[in-house]
C-alpha cells in the first residue's frame, strides 16, 4: 500500500479528479471531427496524445486486466484481417490507409479511456455528460431543430438521453423513469425507434435489478427478465402502430432497406467468408460478388446507383472488408454486451453505474447489428468495452477479498 502511494507524485485523491477530468474532457471533444486520413475525431486525438502518458503511470491496470487484453488483442487481430484483405484485392492506398487508421484509432481509444475506467469507475457518468454537451454544440445536422425528426435524431436524442441516464443516481427513481419513458415516447414519434427500445430496456431492467434482484438467483430470475423484454417489445410495437400512416410507412422503408443491405452482406459473406474485399468495401470484385444478389431481388437501380451497398451492421461491415479475422472482434463484443447487461441485471447489486452501462451495452448490441463500423460510432465502441472491462474487475476484487486470510487474532497481556 506504501509502495504504490509512493510511486506517484500526487495524492490518491487528486488522482481520481485528474482522471475524472481527463474523461470529461474526452466527452467533451468526442464529437469534434476533421479530414484527417478520413473522418478523426478530436476525442481520438486527446485518447491517442494521453495513451502514452496514462500507461507510464497507471500500466499496472492493463497488464491486470484480461478482459482488457484480450480486447486489445482482437482489435490487432481486426487489423491483420483488413491488411491481408486489403493486399489479396490490392485495394488502393486511399482506402486502405483509412480503414487502417480506424482500427488503430479505436484500439488506442479503447486503451485510454479503459485505464481511466479502471483507476475511477465514476468516468462513466463524467464521459457521458461530456459527450451530451459535444451532442449539443456540435451539431450533425446544423439546420435542424428539436422538434425536426432529423434534429432529434441527429443532435438532440443521443444528448438528452446520455445526461438523464448519467445523473439518474442523482434522481428520484420515479423521475427517472418518467423522464426516460418521455424520452422514449418523443424518439418513437420522431423516427428514433432505435434510441426509444434503449431507453425502455434500460430503464425496465434497471428497475429489476433496483427492486427484484435476489442475491440467490434461480430460474425465475431469468423469466422474469424475459417476461419484460416482451412486454417491452410489445409496447415498443404498440406504439409505432399508433403512430401517424405517413410516419409508418417511412419506418417501413427505412427498415426495408435496412433488410436488403444486412441481407445482401450476408451474400457477399458468404462469397468469401475468410478474407476480406478490403477496406471501405468498394472494390470491383465487392461490385461483382453484389451484383447478381441485388439484379435477382428487385433492386437492380438501388444498386447501380451506388454500385456497392453497404451491410449497415458492424459485424457485416468488417466481415465484408476484413474477413473473418475483423468480424472476431465484434462476434466476442457481442457476447459481452449481454454478458454485462445479464450481469448488472441479475447478478449485481444496482449502485449509481447500473444503468450508464446497461445503456451503453443496449447502444452496442444495436449498432453491431444494424449500424456501420466507423465514424461516431468508435467512440461507443469505446465506452462499453470500458465499461465491461470495470465489471469485470469488481469480479475479480469480489474473488481477491474472499479469499483474503483473516488477520490471525491479537491478544493483550498486562502486566502483573
Amino acid at each position: 500500500m506504501n509502495q504504490d502511494t509512493t510511486s506517484h507524485p500526487l495524492p490518491q485523491k487528486s488522482r481520481s479528479l485528474f482522471c475524472l477530468f481527463l474523461a470529461f474532457i474526452i466527452g467533451l471533444t468526442s464529437r469534434f471531427a476533421f479530414n484527417f486520413i478520413g473522418t478523426v475525431y478530436v476525442g481520438e486525438l486527446l485518447c491517442a496524445a494521453l495513451l502514452p502518458f496514462l500507461f507510464v503511470i497507471y500500466y499496472r491496470e492493463v497488464v491486470s486486466s484480461r478482459t482488457l487484453i484480450v480486447f486489445l488483442i482482437l482489435t490487432f487481430i481486426m487489423l491483420l484481417g483488413f491488411v491481408a484483405s486489403d493486399l489479396v484485392r490490392g485495394n488502393t492506398f486511399q482506402n486502405y490507409i483509412r480503414g487502417w487508421a480506424k482500427v488503430v484509432f479505436l484500439g488506442l481509444s479503447i486503451t485510454t479511456v479503459s485505464i481511466l475506467g479502471l483507476k475511477d469507475k465514476r468516468c462513466i457518468p463524467w464521459l457521458f455528460i461530456g459527450l451530451s454537451i459535444s451532442l449539443l454544440f456540435n451539431k450533425l445536422k446544423p439546420d435542424t431543430g428539436v422538434d425536426d425528426a432529423l434534429g432529434w435524431k441527429w443532435n438532440y436524442g443521443y444528448a438528452a438521453s446520455y445526461l438523464v441516464v448519467a445523473i439518474s443516481p442523482r434522481l428520484h427513481p420515479l423521475i427517472f423513469t418518467i423522464a426516460s419513458a418521455g424520452l422514449s415516447l418523443f424518439s418513437f414519434i420522431h423516427r428514433f425507434r432505435s434510441l426509444g427500445g434503449q431507453l425502455i430496456f434500460t430503464v425496465g431492467l434497471s428497475f429489476y435489478s433496483r427492486y427484484f434482484r435476489r442475491k440467490k438467483q434461480s430460474k425465475a430470475s431469468y423469466v422474469s427478465i424475459a417476461l419484460a423484454l416482451i412486454f417491452s417489445i410489445v409496447l415498443m410495437a404498440g406504439i409505432i402502430a399508433l403512430s401517424p400512416t405517413a410516419l409508418i410507412q417511412e419506418e417501413k422503408d427505412s427498415s426495408h432497406g435496412r433488410l436488403q443491405g444486412i441481407l445482401g452482406g450476408i451474400h457477399t459473406v458468404i462469397q468469401s467468408p475468410i478474407i476480406g474485399f478490403g477496406s471501405w468495401a468498394s472494390t470491383a470484385e465487392l461490385a461483382e460478388a453484389q451484383r447478381d444478389y441485388f439484379k435477382s431481388h428487385g433492386n437492380k437501380s438501388l444498386f447501380e446507383k451506388r454500385r456497392t451497398i453497404g451491410a449497415h451492421s458492424q459485424l457485416l461491415d468488417t466481415w465484408m472488408a476484413g474477413g473473418i479475422l475483423a468480424a472476431l472482434f465484434f462476434i466476442f463484443l457481442f457476447y459481452m454486451c449481454f454478458w454485462g447487461i445479464l450481469r448488472c441485471t441479475v447478478q449485481r447489486a444496482y449502485d449509481s453505474f447500473t444503468s450508464p452501462i446497461i445503456f451503453l451495452c443496449m447502444i452496442t448490441l444495436w449498432h453491431i447489428l444494424q449500424s456501420p463500423f466507423g465514424g461516431y460510432h468508435r467512440f461507443t465502441i469505446a465506452l462499453t468495452i470500458m465499461s465491461l472491462v470495470i465489471l469485470k474487475k469488481e469480479i475479480a476484487e469480489d474473488r481477491a477479498s474472499a479469499t483474503e486470510p483473516l488477520a490471525p487474532p491479537t491478544f493483550e497481556t498486562t502486566g502483573g
